[in-house]
């Protein structure tokens, strides 16, 4: 059956029509802005910010990196958070409050769209510290940072080992590479010295957030087990 040119006209201004709506939607859902996905804080800073840890809740928040939190947190000169150990004359000694710890606990679960949001920035500034060797050797599989041992410095295997690899390491120099004190003659001892385990604590806490850093990798060769 032919089809008269009328209606020739009519069927393709209904499929123009139908083909202009469909594109206006399409355009509709592409010129769309794009609605960011929230994380926790927590989360945000472990995967943007990996030199930076949340500090973990303690007894009495007498902890060196508590107390700077706490003082940063009064240095602001805005309590933010309504705790009532606010005071305006901080001192560098004064441990953190539970409250304080508290807060820094519950606000770094909470959500937000990025890094701007003030309650991100508000627990960068005063709920973490710099990420150490000690915490990157706790994240390396299989490895456990050595704990000093005086009581049995010669008959410990694992502190035995690592001294040994030290030795072998330093053969031959007239200083060793940590410099760990009176070389010429510790050199020769087979009983670990307490400088060397002293040395490993020591580096252990210097700050590293990348598993490439020489200051990770030389305690996890000399300090592990």
């Amino acid at each position: 059956m032919s089809v008269s040119l009328p209606a020739k006209l009519a069927l393709g201004t209904l499929a123009g029509g139908a083909t202009a709506a469909g594109g206006a939607l399409a355009y509709k859902e592409i010129s769309k802005p794009k609605v960011k996905e929230k994380k926790s804080i927590v989360t945000l800073i472990k995967d943007s910010r990996k030199d930076k840890r949340l500090m973990t809740k303690s007894n009495g928040g007498s902890e060196d990196h508590w107390k700077k939190g706490w003082k940063a947190y009064l240095d602001s000169k805005r309590n933010i958070w309504g705790l009532s150990e606010w005071k305006d004359s901080p001192v560098d000694t004064d441990p953190a409050p539970t409250s304080f710890m508290n807060k820094c606990e519950s606000v770094s679960r909470e959500e937000v769209v990025d890094e701007s949001d003030e309650r991100y920035v508000a627990i960068l500034n005063y709920c973490t510290r710099d990420t150490l060797v000690s915490d990157l050797i706790s994240e390396t599989k299989g490895k456990t940072l050595l704990v000093k041992d005086t009581n049995n410095p010669s008959t410990n295997s694992d502190w035995l080992k690592v001294w040994g690899d030290y030795k072998t390491k330093n053969n031959g120099a007239s200083t060793d590479e940590w410099d760990i004190g009176s070389w010429t003659s510790n050199k020769d001892q087979n009983n670990v010295p307490v400088a060397f385990m002293d040395k490993c604590e020591e580096k252990s806490k210097v700050k590293a957030h990348r598993l490439d850093q020489p200051e990770y990798l030389k305690v996890l060769e000399y300090c592990t087990k």
